[in-house]
């Protein structure tokens, strides 16, 4: 991101981070494990204190940092308090993400792709455009090529994680893709290296991802072709498309197999990064 824009942006990603640590926060193992009452409100309070904070932040916008009283203590807050003040963020975006988050905290498993496409929307679009709006811009065009990315990155989001968020019994391939069989169990038996493959369920996995994989490069082609519209001084706020589409590419050659160690080879980390720095240079991704 530019110098000028930057510690609005670290503000974003701080708070993002924030929200999203809810889910795996001890009150929602302990809610996985069947302690609903207790860990359902504390993980409601997490948020409740957000949403809080979020409304008086806005309603203190001419006033100084230090007139968010019952939260200043909290870095985040305080960072995201003078990123609203000086850029003047949208908070619907801001809202949106929280919405986003605070729905996903009880959902295992998403039932559609479009829940999933939808869930993408709200949270990683939402932050990409706050990202736009960091560079000063502010506009339809460009929001469009955000949402198609942040849809993307969504997605990828989603495949790349479904071996770790097996781990709390969770499933981030939507239940419309997959047949019964394929639950969070198989994930993480299907990582021992002598685990004896199952074919039918093999195979309705790698379907599963290459349809998914197939609409974020969907998406990822229409921001391709799109990105020139959105501003120079923007464009840096779309990098997350960068590392998606490494992703997206190393998949493919593995045939879509998210067990298979050629996705995270120490090489693919110097590929990434001369695609980051090309980016950045040449403005394209």
């Amino acid at each position: 991101m530019p110098s000028s824009a930057r510690n609005e942006y670290f503000a974003l990603r701080a708070f993002n981070a924030e929200l999203a640590t809810v889910k795996v926060s001890p009150e929602r193992r302990r809610y996985v494990e069947g302690d609903d009452a207790v860990s359902s409100v504390g993980l409601q309070l997490r948020m409740q204190w957000w949403r809080e904070a979020l409304d008086e932040i806005f309603s203190n916008q001419d006033e100084s940092v230090s007139s968010v009283k019952n939260y200043e203590k909290n870095p985040v807050v305080r960072a995201l308090a003078r990123a609203v003040r000086k850029l003047q963020l949208t908070k619907r975006f801001l809202e949106r993400m929280l919405d986003a988050r605070e729905a996903d905290l009880h959902i295992q498993q998403m039932k559609t792709i479009d829940n999933s496409i939808m869930y993408a929307e709200d949270s990683c679009s939402s932050l990409l455009y706050l990202s736009l709006e960091c560079c000063n811009v502010r506009d339809d065009a460009a929001d469009e090529v955000a949402s198609n990315i942040g849809v993307a990155w969504g997605l990828v989001t989603a495949i790349r994680s479904a071996p770790h968020r097996a781990i709390t019994k969770e499933m981030s391939i939507p239940s419309d893709l997959l047949i019964k069989s394929i639950t969070p169990d198989y994930l993480l038996a299907r990582q021992d290296p002598h685990y004896q493959l199952n074919e039918v369920n093999e195979k309705s996995l790698r379907e599963a991802v290459q349809h998914m994989a197939y609409l974020a490069s969907g998406h990822l082609a229409r921001a391709t072709e799109t990105q020139f519209v959105v501003p120079k001084n923007g464009r840096p706020a779309l990098l997350p498309a960068v590392p998606a589409m490494h992703y997206l590419m190393r998949l493919k050659e593995t045939e879509y197999n998210i067990f298979d160690p050629r996705l995270h080879p120490d090489e693919s980390k110097l590929i990434l990064m001369a695609m980051l720095a090309r980016a950045w240079l040449t403005g394209r991704f």
